[in-house]
C-alpha cells in the first residue's frame, strides 16, 4: 500500500490539492499545470506519486495530458463548482444479519464502529441512520424511502446492493471487507494474525489450533493466510483437526473447542488456540475451563479485535487492537470526500494493527 498522511494517500492528497486549486481558478482553462517534477517537490512526493494523482484528474475530465507540451487543463472553474452528488442530511450504515440470523450491531466491534462512525459523521452535521440489509432486502426501497447523501456498507453486504449505489453513482464506502470496485477499509488482517500466531510461538507453542471464523469472509481467509505464514515460517506442521469453522461469537466458540477437545486424547490437545475474534476467544475459554483444562498453565489463547471485555475476562485476554477509530476515521473521510463531488477513489485501506499481551498467553512447560 502507499504511503499515507493523516490517513489519506499521498496521490489523493496530491489530486484534491490540485483539483480544489482548478475549481478556485488559480489554474483556469487551457492552463498547463506545474510539471510532474515541480509538484513532486511541492508535495515531496516521487513521481510515481504525481502521475497517480494527474490520472485521477484525467479520469474526471478535469486535464488533458499532452505528450511533449504537459498537462493542460479543460474544465472551466465554474464546472467544478457543483453540488454534493446527495442532498440529504443522513449517511446510512448497512449491516447483514450473521448466518443465525442475529443483529450483529449487539457484537461489541460492531457496536464500537457503529459508536465512531456517528460521532464523525455528527461533526460534520450527518445523521447516521442504521439498517440491517440482508440478501432478500429491496435496496432500493430504501432509498426511495429516505435522501442518503451517502453510505458506509459494512462487512459482507450482499455485492449486488453495492452495484446498485455505485451504479448510481451514490457516495459509497465498504468497511471490514473489500470489493474491487468502492473504496473500501479495513484491519490489516494478514498482519494481526500473523503477530497473534508468531506470540504463540515465541512462547513455546507448537501445537497451535485456531477458530477461523467464518471460512469465507476476506478477514477470515486474510487472517487464517497470517496464521499460515507465521506457522510456515517456524517450520510448524499444521494439524487439519486444529482448524475450527465457527461464527463470530461466543456460544460458537465454546461449542466448537468443547467438541475439539472431547474428541482428542490428552497428548493432542493444543496448548495453544488462536480464535480469530474476541467473541469467540471468550466462549473457548468457557470451553476449556469446563473441560477441566487452566488458562493459560494448560491452554493459552488469543483473540482479535481488542474489544472491552478482553481486559476485564479471567485471565484477561491477549488480542489485536484493530484501531477502530482510525477505520471510522478512514471511511468517514473517504465518504465526505465522494458527497462533496469528487470522484470515488477504489482504493484498499488497510489501518495498522497491534499485539496486546495480556494474561491468557503463558509459555508452555
Amino acid at each position: 500500500m502507499g504511503s499515507i498522511i493523516k490517513g489519506k494517500y499521498l496521490y489523493v492528497k496530491v489530486y484534491e490539492t490540485l483539483r480544489e486549486k482548478i475549481a478556485t481558478g488559480e489554474y483556469e482553462t487551457n492552463d498547463l499545470l506545474p510539471s510532474e517534477q515541480k509538484i513532486g517537490k511541492v508535495f515531496e512526493v516521487d513521481r510515481a506519486t504525481v502521475r497517480k494523482a494527474l490520472k485521477l484528474l484525467v479520469d474526471d475530465g478535469v486535464v488533458e495530458k499532452m505528450p511533449g507540451i504537459g498537462t493542460k487543463v479543460i474544465l472551466p472553474s465554474a464546472a467544478m463548482r457543483r453540488e454534493p452528488v446527495q442532498n440529504g442530511n443522513s449517511v446510512a450504515f448497512f449491516l447483514p444479519r450473521s448466518v443465525t440470523n442475529e443483529n450483529r450491531i449487539s457484537q461489541p466491534f460492531y457496536s464500537n464502529l457503529f459508536f465512531n462512525v456517528e460521532d464523525r459523521c455528527r461533526r460534520h452535521g450527518y445523521q447516521v441512520y442504521y439498517s440491517t440489509l440482508d440478501e432478500t432486502d429491496d435496496i432500493s426501497a430504501l432509498f426511495g424511502n429516505r435522501n442518503f447523501a451517502g453510505v458506509l456498507f459494512i462487512s459482507n453486504i450482499h455485492k449486488p446492493h453495492i452495484d446498485y449505489a455505485v451504479s448510481r453513482r451514490i457516495p459509497s464506502v465498504l468497511l471490514n471487507e473489500y470489493c474491487e470496485n468502492i473504496p473500501s477499509v479495513l484491519e490489516n488482517n494478514f498482519e494481526g494474525s500473523y503477530l497473534s500466531c508468531r506470540h504463540l510461538i515465541d512462547m513455546g507453542h507448537r501445537k497451535i489450533a485456531v477458530l477461523r471464523g467464518i471460512r469465507d469472509y476476506t478477514s477470515s481467509k486474510e487472517r487464517m493466510k497470517g496464521f499460515l505464514y507465521a506457522m510456515y515460517e517456524a517450520n510448524i506442521p499444521v494439524c487439519g483437526k486444529y482448524i475450527m469453522d465457527s461464527e463470530w461469537d461466543a456460544a460458537s466458540g465454546y461449542r466448537e473447542v468443547g467438541k475439539l477437545l472431547h474428541s482428542l486424547q490428552t497428548c493432542q490437545i493444543p496448548t495453544a488456540i488462536a480464535a480469530f475474534n474476541d467473541g469467540s476467544a471468550f466462549g473457548a475459554m468457557q470451553a476449556i475451563s469446563q473441560f477441566g483444562l487452566k488458562i493459560p498453565d494448560d491452554v493459552s489463547i488469543t483473540g482479535f479485535d481488542n474489544v472491552d471485555q478482553s481486559l476485564y475476562s479471567v485471565p484477561s485476554l491477549t488480542t489485536i487492537d484493530t484501531n477502530i477509530p482510525m477505520m471510522a476515521d478512514a471511511a468517514v473521510e473517504n465518504l465526505l470526500h465522494q458527497m462533496s463531488g469528487a470522484k470515488a477513489v477504489n482504493v484498499k485501506i488497510l489501518t495498522p494493527v497491534k499485539l496486546i499481551v495480556r494474561d491468557s498467553v503463558g509459555r508452555t512447560k
